[in-house]
């Protein structure tokens, strides 16, 4: 089986940056255009319902123990 990840930190690192740049760029519209809804449009809808509420503290805490404690050792 195929791994899916790139083995390469270069090539993960730019993807991450490549996500953020559209993430950014989608916030950077939405503020000028007022076309779209922005990112804390759609977390305040997220919040609204219970299951979407516990997923989005699931994915903080997630994060959270990925960026934070699993570096400090």
């Amino acid at each position: 089986m195929r791994n899916l990840f790139p083995a390469d930190r270069g090539l993960l690192l730019l993807a991450w940056a490549a996500l953020l740049a559209a993430v950014a760029l989608w916030q950077v519209r939405s503020l000028v255009t007022h076309a779209s809804a922005g990112i804390v449009d759609v977390a305040r809808l997220a919040r609204q319902h219970v299951v979407t509420r516990w997923g989005m503290l699931a994915i903080w805490t997630w994060l959270g123990w990925h960026l934070f404690v699993r570096t400090s050792f």
